[in-house]
Formats: C-alpha cells, sequence, structure tokens
C-alpha cells in the first residue's frame, strides 16, 4: 500500500493507494482513495475521489464527486458532476453529467446533457441531447432525439420520439413516431398505428396513421 499526502509521479500500491492530492500515474490492486487527483489511475476493485481530472478505470467501479475527462468501471461509475465520456458495465449515474454516458444496463441521473446510452433504458428529472435505451427513454422534460425499443415517456418533450409508445403527459412539441402515440398536448405531428391528441376536437382526438395539431 502506498499512503501519502501529496503524490506526484507514478505510484504503484499492490493493494491500496491513499492521498490527499495525486499528480500523476497510479496503479493500486485493489483500490485507491484520495481528495484530488490529476492524470491516470487505475484500480482493480474501484476509486473514490472528491475530485479528478483524467482518466479513471475501476474494475468494479468508480465514485468521484467532480469528475472531469474519462470514467470506466467495470459495474458502474457514479457522480455528482461528470463532464466528459463515462462507461459503466452495468450503470452510469449522477446528478449533473455532461458528455457521453453509456451504461450496459442503464444511464441515469438528475440532469443529463449530451448522448446517454443506456441497455435496458435512460432516465433523468431533465434530459437534453441525444438518448438511446434498448427498452425505454423517460423524464420529466427531454430535449432532443430519444430513441427505444418500447415505451419513451415524459411530462413535457421537445423534439423527436420514436418508440413503441410514445407519450406525454402534459405537452409534447415536435414528431413522434411509433405503433401508439399519445399526449395531453399536441404542438405537432404523430405518426403511428394509433395517434391520441386529447387537445384535438371530435372526431380528431383518435386518428389512424397520423395525427396533428399547431
Amino acid at each position: 500500500a502506498v499512503t501519502t499526502g501529496d503524490l506526484n509521479g507514478v505510484a504503484v500500491g499492490g493493494l491500496a493507494i491513499g492521498a490527499d492530492r495525486i499528480r500523476g500515474l497510479a496503479v493500486a490492486g485493489l483500490g485507491s482513495g484520495f481528495d484530488e487527483g490529476w492524470g491516470v489511475t487505475v484500480a482493480g476493485l474501484g476509486l473514490g475521489a472528491d475530485r479528478y481530472t483524467g482518466l479513471v478505470v475501476g474494475g468494479l467501479g468508480a465514485g468521484v464527486d467532480d469528475m472531469t475527462g474519462i470514467g470506466i468501471g467495470g459495474l458502474g461509475i457514479g457522480a455528482d458532476d461528470m463532464t466528459g465520456l463515462f462507461v459503466g458495465g452495468l450503470g452510469a449515474g449522477g446528478k449533473d453529467l455532461t458528455g457521453i454516458i453509456i451504461g450496459g444496463l442503464g444511464a441515469g441521473g438528475d440532469n443529463i446533457q449530451g448522448l446517454a446510452i443506456g441497455g435496458i433504458g435512460v432516465g433523468a428529472k431533465y434530459l437534453k441531447g441525444g438518448m438511446i435505451g434498448g427498452i425505454g427513454v423517460g423524464g420529466s422534460e427531454i430535449q432532443g432525439v430519444a430513441l427505444s425499443g418500447l415505451y419513451n415517456r415524459a411530462e413535457v418533450f421537445k423534439g423527436l420520439s420514436v418508440s413503441g409508445w410514445n407519450r406525454a403527459d402534459d405537452h409534447f412539441f415536435g414528431v413522434s413516431i411509433g405503433l401508439l402515440n399519445t399526449a395531453r398536448h399536441l404542438h405537432g405531428l404523430q405518426i403511428g398505428v394509433l395517434n391520441i391528441a386529447n387537445n384535438n376536437p371530435p372526431p380528431f382526438k383518435y386518428l389512424p396513421l397520423f395525427n396533428y395539431h399547431k
């Protein structure tokens, strides 16, 4: 194990590395933990830090309060604020995520801006950019392009939604394409087998093939 206040250069710990601040390359057999880091850190099991800039690889996972750069976790990766590219074998998530976020099963957070990909789904309060979910994409507000195999849902959606069922519980602005498209207030175009726009007058609330409201 390596324990130090400030680490500059290269450090290799058979079991673990702990430091207040790290600058350079750190490799630990089990885990690493420090307050602030910059450079490249590789940990056999996992890594924990307050702030990190650079490349982080955790065999099982990585957790950082404030991360900028590239983070890879064998099982998962999470942070309060993440900017860059983040890949989790099972999942990737946090509070404010900006960049490219990929989770083998899912990607989620409070706010996601950029490209989010989840093997099963993508979910957040606010999503802006591109979202791809194997089964679904969901959030309070979605802006951008959402693609999934089964179900896209939002309170407010602005952009393009493509799924088996595209659902806007309040307002939908843009284009939705799927087997079933539903919106309480449609402002755009629905294309599908059944299209429901509750702000259209009868008999135009329920239409096959397409529905439209300005």
